[in-house]
């Protein structure tokens, strides 16, 4: 990250972030950096993950901000280094990268996730079996390690319906201040 600091300083405008569409994940963090760290990057969103890649491995573009699934494949093969992860600590893929909290940005590390919903209506029985199956595959020591080989972080503990609600209440409150504070998509 410090490099990429020092190509701030050294080139007008600073330098080119490739990332993904104007709105994205990669965006949203993008955004918040940008913002925390002070610097003055140029932003170039492109549909996804690997052209932003390939914009760096092109030369065209200095950095990218995306996925670590979509970065690991690459990292040997087209002489890519990661710098950092956007998260609150070390991803068990790359751990030997510091996480952008490590690196100072207290507020700055986020966690992307998935969620796995059912219809409006669906039966508190039925949401339960299928929240108790989902667990019990994540404690699964060979998915566990299979995930982490891919670049996710796996949850430490078990997932209910009503943290999923309470997280989503809090990622929608903070990524909506990121949308707004930085005029994003015509937020209100």
């Amino acid at each position: 990250m410090q490099d990429v600091g020092a190509l701030g300083r050294q080139r007008p405008g600073g330098p080119i972030c490739a990332s993904g569409d104007v709105g994205s994940t990669p965006h949203l963090i993008y955004e918040l950096f940008k913002a925390r760290a002070g610097l003055e990057w140029q932003y170039v969103p492109f549909k996804g993950d690997l052209p932003a890649l390939m914009e760096v491995i092109a030369g065209r573009a200095d950095f990218a901000i995306v996925t670590a699934p979509a970065a690991l494949p690459r990292l040997a093969s087209d002489g890519l280094r990661v710098s950092t992860v956007f998260s609150d600590g070390r991803v068990p893929a790359l751990q030997s990268v510091p996480s952008v909290v490590e690196l100072g940005y207290m507020d700055a590390g986020t966690q992307g996730w998935f969620a796995v919903v059912a219809p409006k209506g669906t039966p508190s029985h039925a949401i339960a079996r299928l929240n108790l199956s989902i667990n019990k595959a994540l404690a699964n020591d060979s998915v566990r390690k299979r995930l982490m080989q891919l670049g996710y972080t796996v949850p430490q503990s078990a997932n209910t319906s009503e943290a999923l609600e309470v997280f989503l209440g809090e990622d929608t409150e903070r990524w909506t201040e990121v949308l707004k504070s930085r005029q994003i998509v015509g937020v209100q």
